[in-house]
């Protein structure tokens, strides 16, 4: 049990830095897509941001968080 519990630990542990790293490479994208007029592009990655920042709102385990779709990949 306790190796269970260590595990999904670790495993909320990543999900919550995996968004986090995605919340500071987007800044940059956001930007670059303005920078390049591209309204459209800087408009859906806003709303990646939004859905990231909402991430935890769909559970207090991030472990069942779902991840939102990259516009850009």
């Amino acid at each position: 049990a306790e190796v269970d519990s260590k595990q999904a630990t670790a495993a909320a542990a990543a999900e919550r830095a995996w968004r986090n790293g995605e919340l500071e490479r987007l800044d940059k994208r956001i930007n670059d897509a303005d920078d390049r007029g591209q309204l459209e592009r800087a408009g859906a990655l806003r709303a990646y941001r939004v859905a990231l920042r909402d991430m935890p709102a769909q559970s207090a385990d991030a472990r069942d968080w779902k991840r939102p779709a990259d516009p850009g990949a």
